[in-house]
């Protein structure tokens, strides 16, 4: 969903994942009982521990700069690896042995 003031993809996915952190922990204070469940405290920890990990990790380590930067460097990266027109393929010498 694009528009003015809308968030990207990017936005979206953090705006979902905090909404399910948010929703797990309301669970955790809410209904006590849940804390005796092993299930649901394994698999509460897993995504609560997996959100903050790789949301945060997103936005710390895969900032857009980051991004616009690593694409330059890709595409320096490819004009030096071109090969101008007329070089031959092989670097052996076409030259006869004598």
């Amino acid at each position: 969903m694009t528009g003015p003031g809308w968030p990207n993809e990017r936005g979206w996915l953090t705006i979902g994942a905090w909404t399910l952190f948010v929703y797990i922990i309301s669970l955790v204070a809410f209904i006590p009982e849940l804390d005796k469940s092993q299930l649901f405290t394994a698999l509460a920890s897993g995504v609560a521990g997996a959100i903050l990990r790789d949301v945060y990790g997103m936005w710390t380590a895969s900032t857009k700069a980051g991004a616009e930067l690593a694409g330059k460097a890709m595409d320096v990266l490819h004009r030096q690896s071109e090969i101008p027109a007329g070089t031959p393929a092989d670097p052996v010498s076409t030259k006869e042995v004598s």
